[in-house]
């Protein structure tokens, strides 16, 4: 979100601004210790805080890094394509009956029992010595009150090189708003007009 300038989405203060743009802070003191809790401020969707120290396949690192921001590194066909999933991107094909095979289109589904209810997301928390600190989001359909315990299907996510609670807890939102609302997939078979499709297309 830095389009020659910050724009930037509204958060709430973690208690501390290292993450504020280069010359916007107010003051000194504002740089060393930064804004108390619960301060609205405006901050960058993602940063990534990342030490890479041990050898690993390069994909599995990589990918582990991009799904810090929603994204996903496809190899396919020899060469390497970066899918994000961005908000108001455009559709670039049109498939219907013209296109696609007789026989070849199936639409399918998951369970209700599968959609993610709930989501216990672990981060690195800074003002706490850099420890893991995990917290848990819900629905309020599913987890309302009454009865505490009854959470049918809970996701446990590790973030690395996350750093800041608002990022983790956006994070945790899109997990239970993806299994609830990407609920059909279709498949079928085209023909080699398709062949400029990428992944995330």
């Amino acid at each position: 979100e830095l389009d020659g300038r910050f724009d930037g989405l509204t958060a709430l203060s973690d208690g501390s601004f290292r993450h504020k743009p280069r010359g916007q802070f107010t003051s000194i003191r504002e740089n060393q210790f930064g804004l108390s809790n619960t301060v609205q401020i405006t901050e960058r969707r993602f940063t990534l805080d990342i030490t890479i120290s041990d050898q690993g396949q390069a994909l599995d690192i990589l990918n582990q890094i991009a799904s810090t921001f929603r994204g996903v590194l496809v190899y396919s066909t020899g060469q390497l394509t970066l899918a994000v999933d961005l908000p108001d991107e455009l559709p670039v094909a049109m498939f219907n009956e013209a296109n696609i095979k007789d026989g070849s289109f199936q639409l399918s589904g998951i369970k209700e029992s599968e959609i993610i209810t709930a989501v216990d997301v672990s981060y690195i928390e800074p003002t706490n010595h850099y420890r893991r600190e995990t917290i848990r989001i819900d629905t309020a359909e599913n987890n309302d009150g009454i009865e505490k315990s009854s959470i049918e299907n809970l996701v446990t996510l590790d973030l690395i090189g996350v750093t800041r609670r608002s990022q983790a807890l956006r994070y945790a939102h899109y997990q239970i708003a993806a299994s609830q609302y990407l609920r059909r997939r279709v498949q079928f078979t085209t023909s080699i007009e398709a062949i400029n499709l990428a992944p995330g297309d």
